[in-house]
């Protein structure tokens, strides 16, 4: 959370947003890294002639992506039931209309 957001719920007494999510979703988004990291990793690797250094980053970016994300059973697990609470709401709807 940016130090802004942070000024705002500290004056405000809010509780941080992280705390409002469950104990399962809070431990997944910890083993995540955010998507934006992917665009940085297609442009290094599109560009025809490196550098060294870029060849450095190149290799490393990914590698920092793939040791960050670990994604265990439990997350998994907790991906899959909240796809099926998502899916059931959507058919009820469907159904009601």
């Amino acid at each position: 959370m940016c130090p802004i957001h942070q000024i705002y719920y500290a004056y405000y007494s809010f509780n941080v947003p992280m705390s409002y999510k469950s104990a399962e979703q809070q431990q997944l988004l910890l083993h995540l890294r955010h998507p934006i990291f992917l665009a940085p990793t297609l442009i290094l690797w599109a560009v025809p002639l490196m550098t060294y250094d870029r060849l450095l980053v190149a290799v490393m970016l990914p590698l920092y992506l793939a040791w960050g994300s670990r994604i265990d059973h439990l997350d998994e697990q907790y991906v899959r039931e909240q796809f099926h609470v998502k899916r059931s709401q959507l058919l009820m709807n469907e159904k009601a209309d």
